[in-house]
């Protein structure tokens, strides 16, 4: 059965304070009653997964001491992971966001459906872009991923507009 944690946990496991200020792990209410070491207050001490590099300058992690407490627009962010964190002993939120770069335009003719699932395909490759994360991002089965890249005549023609415009690949109609 798992364990009760802050905020319905309303006492330290250890002490038995009243939780209110500092709560590590949902559980405790400081280091000594967690009975792990207290971090250092060195920046250049913590890990990676404490610390963050934004513009060039380094800084801590925003602290949360539970899930809820991170706002709600982060946690409806399919590319937003909640974890918590071993050296604090906090929660932080930590993105694996889709880094799509901006490359010269590539002009290819597509003649059929199978043509253009393996040049998006490509693309998603190119970008090392899993299908399980790009089907997450734009919230539809996995399954119509593949569809799309094994240029099924059935596709979603809406998912694969919206796997484009992920994925920054645009479409001229010439007519012949």
């Amino acid at each position: 059965m798992a364990e009760t944690i802050y905020p319905e946990r309303l006492r330290c496991k250890n002490c038995r304070k009243k939780l209110d200020k500092i709560v590590l792990d949902g559980l405790f209410c400081s280091y000594t009653c967690a009975k792990v070491p207290t971090p250092s207050p060195n920046l250049n001490d913590a890990p990676r997964h404490c610390k963050r590099e934004v513009g060039g300058v380094w800084g801590w992690k925003t602290k949360f001491r539970y899930d809820n407490e991170v706002p709600e627009k982060l946690r409806k962010d399919p590319a937003t992971n909640i974890y918590s964190c071993d050296y604090c002993h906090f929660k932080h939120v930590g993105h694996s966001r889709l880094q799509v770069e901006t490359t010269d335009k590539l002009r290819r003719t597509v003649a059929d459906a199978k043509t253009l699932g393996s040049v998006i395909q490509r693309s998603r490759e190119q970008r090392k872009i899993e299908k399980k994360l790009l089907a997450k991002a734009l919230n539809v089965p996995v399954i119509r991923i593949t569809e799309i890249e094994n240029g099924d005549p059935k596709m979603n023609i809406q998912v694969l507009f919206a796997v484009m415009n992920k994925l920054r690949i645009a479409v001229e109609l010439i007519e012949r």
